[in-house]
């Protein structure tokens, strides 16, 4: 049965695609809605949904709520080298996770050297305003991304700023898609205040411990969840 179900959802990954190659669909087309999609595979719109999300964390779509799928480009189109591959979602969702290990803790001494007192003052502002309120996408519960982000922004590298913003894009519509909102793995506001406490006094070393501590520790409720 699972065996089934994938080939469903590959088969509604690959007629989204070719309906975008065969139409030479440019950027921004809106593509087919879930239903239309669905009776045309002879597919449950679940199925079509997940397609979807596939490519969203690929890259190739953006999913706008309220007005539908839009392509963002043409496959051929595409960076060489995507994010994210048509195998194990979990698998990507930690390899993601292992990236922004890499890229945000490798951020943190640019960052302290570029930020500005009021580029503190506003990350504790971000931080009180986060605390305890979830982030909400179609009833799929997402730890807050926004303040590792913001560390990356701080660097003023707009190549690693576009790396970040990729990278959260597609950990988000993995998130979605996988449901880990269950884990209930959400960080405590007091790991990013350390965080930034550390940034604000310069030690480097300090922030970059305790943002990888941070990043590990959800890293380890998806190995549990991968090994299950």
């Amino acid at each position: 049965m699972k065996k089934k179900s994938q080939s469903m959802h590959d088969l509604a990954v690959e007629e989204i695609l070719t309906h975008a190659r065969n139409n030479q669909l440019p950027a921004g087309t809106k593509l087919p809605p879930e239903r239309d999609l669905a009776e045309k595979l002879k597919v449950s719109r679940h199925t079509v949904r997940e397609a979807y999300l596939t490519l969203a964390a690929q890259g190739l779509v953006a999913i706008e709520h309220g007005r539908g799928t839009f392509l963002i480009a043409k496959e051929e189109s595409l960076k060489p080298f995507p994010l994210v591959t048509n195998g194990d979602a979990l698998g990507n969702i930690v390899n993601l996770l292992e990236a922004r290990q890499l890229i945000e803790c490798g951020a943190i001494p640019l960052a302290v050297s570029r930020a500005a007192p009021e580029d503190y003052f506003r990350l504790r502002q971000l931080i009180g305003a986060e605390k305890d309120r979830p982030f909400f996408h179609e009833n799929t519960v997402i730890p807050s991304i926004s303040f590792e982000t913001e560390i990356v922004n701080l660097t003023g590298n707009q190549a690693l700023i576009n790396i970040e913003n990729n990278i959260m894009e597609a950990w988000k519509n993995l998130w979605i898609r996988l449901k880990l909102s269950t884990l209930k793995s959400f960080a405590r506001a007091e790991e990013h205040y350390e965080i930034l406490d550390a940034m604000e006094n310069g030690d480097v070393k300090l922030a970059q411990k305790c943002l990888h501590a941070h990043l590990s520790s959800i890293l380890m409720l998806l190995d549990r969840v991968k090994q299950r």
